[in-house]
């Protein structure tokens, strides 16, 4: 009889813990959090499974800067899309001239409404090169450069 209570116990604590990892990290799951005050706030987790948390804050003004370090010019395209919609909400196509080094884009242009995700990316002929930049305040400024090897870079100031 012991065998049997232990051999049930011991089944149902492992499909338990085996389905607690399925019931996360979904788009649409929500949770919540208690504040220092005791009032709960939810807390989202998107599509990346980066939660957001109650101490971050919302911020567009980040800026897309566009780089040249190479002695040649590039034709090259970038753009910003809105990563949950897949919305592009910037390209342009240029050349940029050897030295370029300027803001071509700033988010708040794009109109976030809180703390979302844009995937800004560079393209040659030959490559891409791509980064994730979110409205929040820790983040910083996206740089897309063409590097003095004429390779293809993306990076993104973080707090």
């Amino acid at each position: 009889m012991h065998r049997r209570t232990l051999l049930g116990t011991v089944g149902s604590t492992v499909a338990s813990v085996g389905l607690a990892g399925c019931a996360g990290g979904l788009p649409w799951d929500s949770e919540s959090t208690t504040t220092e005050s005791g009032v709960r706030e939810p807390t989202t987790v998107d599509g990346s499974n980066r939660s957001r948390h109650d101490v971050e804050r919302a911020s567009a003004d980040h800026l897309l800067v566009l780089a040249n370090r190479d002695d040649d010019p590039h034709r090259v395209t970038y753009s910003t899309t809105e990563r949950s919609t897949g919305l592009d909400v910037y390209t342009e196509r240029r050349t940029i001239e050897p030295g370029f080094d300027e803001a071509v884009y700033t988010l708040e242009d794009a109109e976030p409404r809180g703390i979302q995700s844009y995937e800004c990316t560079l393209e040659l002929e030959d490559g891409s090169a791509s980064t994730v930049l979110w409205t929040n305040q820790c983040y910083g400024d996206a740089t897309l450069a063409v590097t003095a090897d004429g390779d293809l870079t993306a990076s993104v100031d973080t707090c």
